[in-house]
């Protein structure tokens, strides 16, 4: 019975560090130093993304976001295999360290570091 009981603790834990990683993620973000065109990441508090990386509010990259509880998060989109990244995330900086990404646009977009958008 102690064993279940730990089971349940350490779930909700580990349900509950996730929610917080999520809400520091949540919001939009925009490449750290000053480029054109200036590429903006949106991640959404229910799981999705959009990705403009050429600043004409057209997002080249839309999908779903999963947080996983080892600093990793899962980007994907229909029809195109699902990207692996570890995320970093110190002070006002957000940066994306790539695992797996099959998907060579994406990947060259998101490997750069990140701020929230003023």
């Amino acid at each position: 019975m102690q064993k279940i009981g730990y089971v349940i603790v350490m779930v909700l834990t580990l349900a509950a560090a996730t929610a917080v990683a999520k809400s520091k993620l949540e919001g939009i973000w925009q490449a750290a130093k000053q480029v054109t065109p200036m590429p903006t990441l949106a991640l959404k508090a229910d799981g999705t993304y959009t990705l403009d990386s050429n600043s004409d509010g057209q997002a080249e990259f839309s999908g779903k976001y999963i947080l996983k509880p080892d600093l990793q998060i899962v980007f994907s989109e229909k029809g195109q295999p699902a990207g692996l990244y570890t995320y970093e995330l110190d002070g006002p900086a957000l940066q994306f360290l790539l695992d797996t990404d099959p998907n060579d646009a994406r990947k060259n977009q998101l490997r750069i570091t990140w701020v929230r958008k003023p």
